[in-house]
Parts: structure tokens; C-alpha cells; sequence
């Protein structure tokens, strides 16, 4: 992949991480975050957040593609939430999987964490292009 390979490629607000619309089998969400594995998200919570909400998959543009006598190169991904370093959920996911909606308790916590690593040795950490839409504390 050469200089691909280093690249960058920061969140975005409300929009995949390629600054499309976030997009999850044929569904667009207006709010949420696009993210490239690996990617890890930190949030304060001294607010005194009660809930973590999102619902979490690989976006659209990760459809897989191949090249004529070869099997399909698809992104997968890991999702990890923690709270204050001690993991809340993890879910692997590949562009097969239907998004999943999650609705984690994180009364008392003071860091969010919201990560997404590479899924496996097998994939193309290419089509790693992750969402959280809709994600949002709750009081």
C-alpha cells in the first residue's frame, strides 16, 4: 500500500471518514461519528452521564471488493468501549453484520473511551471505516 499505509485519516463529526454521509445498509444518519481503524475517542464525562448510546457498524463505502479469480477483501472491525480503562463491550464486526444498537450504563465514570481496532490478520484494514451514529450521553 505504500505511503497509503501511513496514512491519516482523522474522525469526522457527522459524516464518514471519508466526509460522506454516514451510511449503514442503505440507512443515513444524520449525527454520529466515522472513524478508521484503529481509532480511539476520549470523552470526559464529569458531567455525570448516566448512559452511553450509539449504534455501531461499518459504514457503506467498506463494501467489499474484489478482483476477478479472488475472494472478496472486506474491512472488519473490533468496537470497544470502556469506561475509566476497564472494558464495557466489544464487538467484533465485519461489512456483513447488521448494526447494532448499544445502551451501556456509565453511572460514575470519568472517561469514555470509544475505540475501533483492526478486526483480523485475514482482512484489508483498507475498508476499516467505522461508525457510531447517533452516539450520545445521557444525564
Amino acid at each position: 500500500l505504500g505511503s497509503l499505509f501511513l496514512a491519516r485519516l482523522p474522525f469526522k463529526q457527522d459524516s464518514n471518514v471519508l466526509g460522506n454521509p454516514l451510511k449503514m445498509r442503505g440507512k443515513v444518519y444524520r449525527k454520529g461519528l466515522g472513524v478508521h481503524a484503529y481509532s480511539r475517542l476520549d470523552y470526559d464525562l464529569s458531567g455525570g452521564f448516566q448512559k452511553f448510546q450509539a449504534t455501531i457498524g461499518l459504514d457503506d463505502s467498506a463494501r467489499p471488493v474484489s478482483a476477478p479469480g479472488t475472494a472478496p477483501s472486506t474491512g472488519t472491525v473490533v468496537f470497544r468501549i470502556l469506561l475509566d480503562g476497564k472494558l464495557l463491550e466489544e464487538k467484533p464486526m465485519s461489512f456483513s453484520d447488521r448494526p447494532l444498537d448499544l445502551d451501556l450504563d456509565i453511572a460514575g465514570g470519568s472517561l469514555l473511551s470509544l475505540e475501533v481496532d483492526f478486526g483480523g490478520k485475514d482482512s484489508n484494514a483498507a475498508l476499516d471505516r467505522a461508525n457510531w451514529c447517533g452516539a450520545r450521553v445521557i444525564k
